[in-house]
């Protein structure tokens, strides 16, 4: 072949190539192009050991009864008041009295409460699972009285003696709990259910007096008294909260408890003379506990940064 053919061939071939490229470029550039994954969604974690401190509140309501069969139904007694013992002048000297037979009575009465606590979470999804411990200082108070009427009554209270009295206190002080928990968290929101054990420190005692405002030192001719000192009892707890996770592994919880740790009954005994029957007051040590908790979470740098479901 003549070199001026296949000068021309070559150019021919170009040309071809030429435009086969330019022709799946165009093609390339009108086919659809596939959407990217959707990213998968961030939860927080909650997993890990937590530690924190709280403050907040508690009331209660311990209902005092007093019974004494057979003028009252021992299952249900006479419901003790609160104010002035009527024929009181106020103030009535309170000190020294052991029994504190004060005519300042407290009713429904609330006290601060402060506190640590320590628990751990387990995570799966969104449920979350935990386990938590914590010890609170408070002093509830709730003191009353019961008066027997201006008629005076052969076998009342105290015989037939007018204006007899019987004043009941009830304090709960230190208390804890061990409770499981059970929480919907779809984020760094964590809304719970919890409940368990509950143990605290509780004290009554009631005393009986000839007249109203009497003290009662030591007992005698006019005043008869019994109680418990610093008694431990355990009961049940149940609740629930909703905990903020922020950042550096702190949370922020605001939680409510109910603290049911059962009754107490003081029974005493016949005190012979001619005043004092059997008697017995009864109180429901029950409260209820409202609070503002901070926590850490134990390696926050790990636990508490968010991470992607599979």
């Amino acid at each position: 072949m003549c070199d001026a053919g296949k000068g021309l061939m070559k150019r021919l071939l170009t040309t071809l190539a030429v435009s086969g490229l330019l022709a799946t470029r165009a093609f390339a550039a009108d086919m659809p192009v596939k959407a990217p994954p959707p990213a998968a969604p961030i939860i927080h974690s909650w997993s890990g050991l937590y530690v924190g401190a709280n403050v907040g509140g508690s009331w209660s309501n311990s209902d005092p009864r007093y019974s004494i069969p057979p003028f009252t139904d021992p299952g249900g007694g006479i419901f003790a008041v609160c104010g002035t013992p009527p024929g009181v002048a106020l103030p009535v000297p309170t000190s020294p009295n052991p029994f504190d037979l004060s005519t300042q009575c407290r009713h429904d009465d609330a006290s601060f409460l402060g506190g640590v606590q320590i628990g751990f979470n387990w995570q799966s999804g969104a449920v979350v699972f935990g386990i938590e411990a914590d010890a609170q200082w408070r002093e509830l108070e709730d003191r009353r009285f019961v008066l027997f009427g201006d008629t005076p009554t052969a076998g009342a209270p105290m015989g037939s003696v007018a204006t007899d009295i019987a004043y009941l206190r009830s304090t709960q002080e230190g208390l804890g709990t061990l409770r499981g928990r059970i929480g919907y968290a779809p984020a760094n929101w964590l809304v719970y259910v919890t409940g368990g054990l509950a143990v605290g420190k509780v004290s009554h005692s009631t005393a009986e007096v000839l007249a109203p405002g009497t003290t009662c030192l030591a007992p005698g001719a006019g005043c008869q008294n019994v109680s418990d000192r610093g008694k431990i009892k355990a009961g049940w707890t149940a609740g629930g909260g909703v905990e903020y996770a922020f950042a550096g592994g702190w949370s922020l919880a605001l939680e409510y408890l109910y603290v049911d740790l059962g009754e107490t009954t003081l029974r005493r005994p016949e005190a012979g003379g001619f005043f004092f029957i059997p008697s017995s007051s009864t109180f429901d040590d029950t409260s209820h506990v409202t609070r503002l908790k901070l926590n850490w979470r134990w390696g926050a740098a790990l636990l508490n940064a968010p991470f992607v479901a599979r």
